[in-house]
């Protein structure tokens, strides 16, 4: 198991706010370039509003962490939830609404790379078939390992996780 801290990402300043990567693969792939097949990220929003760049190609899962974001999409408002991620396609028009400090968690990926996120709470056995990597919503422990919140485990065996975290599959 590889862990991150929060002090490990790579931080990217833009016009509305700080985006925290915390994953791209390939390793040497860069997100301008396009040229990634799956990027992982966590963002701090400081604007009211955000117009979402154009990822043609690609697919994106997206919640919030803290504060509140609603899309507005081709079909209407998404209220976004920390329970619940929301996917959509990557050349879609989106727009958020965002509560100032917002924080909210993004994976950006090719369909063909068919990535999964889901959040779990409390107990869970995760057998790691699959890349696989842990984020933690709050302070969690992985096979009794304790992982600071909004730290990432990268996990390559079968792991037992307590506590609350997000778990992307890919």
């Amino acid at each position: 198991m590889k862990i991150l801290n929060l002090s490990d990402y790579k931080v990217n300043i833009w016009g509305g706010g700080v985006t925290r990567e915390i994953m791209i693969l390939p390793a040497n792939s860069l997100l301008d370039n396009r040229d990634f097949d799956i990027r992982i990220s966590s963002a701090v929003i400081e604007s009211p509003e955000s117009t979402f760049s154009n990822f043609d190609g690609y697919k994106r899962i997206i919640l919030p962490l803290e504060g509140s974001i609603t899309l507005i999409t081709p079909t209407g408002k998404v209220r976004l939830t920390s329970t619940e991620p929301f996917t959509f396609d990557g050349s879609d028009k989106i727009t958020s609404l965002n509560s100032v400090g917002a924080i909210d968690f993004n994976v950006i990926f090719k369909p063909e790379v068919n990535a999964s996120v889901k959040i779990i709470n409390n107990y869970h056995h995760i057998k790691s078939k699959k890349s696989c990597i842990a984020f933690a919503f709050e302070d969690i422990k992985i096979n009794g390992e304790h992982i600071a919140k909004y730290s990432s485990a990268f996990l390559t065996e079968d792991a037992e996780v307590v506590g609350k975290a997000i778990i992307i599959v890919y």
